[in-house]
């Protein structure tokens, strides 16, 4: 398991993950956008992805105007210091979860806990995920379409591109699929501007 943080935050529907430090778990992977990740806490699995990183700051750092040998030389312990006042965060919409050996695209039971562990989603959980009686199931397209997820069209890009080389979901079904969802989250049709984008992005 590639563990990459712990949840510090969040609601049913979107949680926030701070990122371990490679100084204090060397083990940690790095998640990029479009991970899926999951969550064990109270006898489910969240599985959510990633759709934004930032930088959280206790204090805000000082441009130096230094090269990055000449901040070694002149501060030696920047490391420390950057582990100490500022975490990588990396925001991640539930997209559903696991209970009893079943996959629920919808809204979680319940939160995890603060400071439960996040971990990379390998192909045998997502394709568990998105495998419901051997047929292909992306139920939870509408949730990633709320105003709130940011990075919409990169994050459907990354999750097609993941699906296809494990499901070999063809991007036709795919973009069948996203209308839908776009027509029950927001009424109308997918925007050509939005699905050429997508197209780009995937190519």
């Amino acid at each position: 398991m590639k563990v990459i943080g712990e949840v510090i935050e969040g609601e049913l529907n979107k949680l926030v993950v701070a990122l371990h430090s490679p100084k204090v778990r060397p083990e940690a992977v790095q998640p990029r956008l479009g991970d899926f990740v999951w969550i064990k806490t109270n006898e489910i699995r969240i599985l959510g992805v990633v759709s934004h990183m930032r930088f959280h700051t206790r204090e805000h750092p000082q441009p130096l105007g230094l090269t990055p040998e000449q901040v070694k030389a002149v501060l030696p312990d920047i490391e420390d210091v950057i582990y100490a006042n500022v975490m990588k965060l990396v925001h991640v919409p539930v997209l559903g979860y696991f209970e009893d050996g079943k996959a629920y695209h919808v809204t979680p039971p319940s939160l995890p806990n603060i400071h439960d562990e996040a971990y990379i989603a390998d192909d045998n959980i997502v394709k568990e995920f998105h495998q419901q009686e051997n047929q292909l199931c992306i139920n939870y397209l509408p949730r990633l379409l709320r105003e709130d997820v940011e990075n919409k069209a990169e994050v459907l890009a990354v999750i097609y591109k993941r699906l296809h080389n494990i499901l070999d979901l063809e991007l036709k079904e795919f973009l069948k699929q996203l209308n839908s969802a776009y027509q029950e989250a927001r009424g109308e049709q997918l925007p050509t501007s939005f699905a050429m984008l997508l197209n780009r992005l995937i190519r």
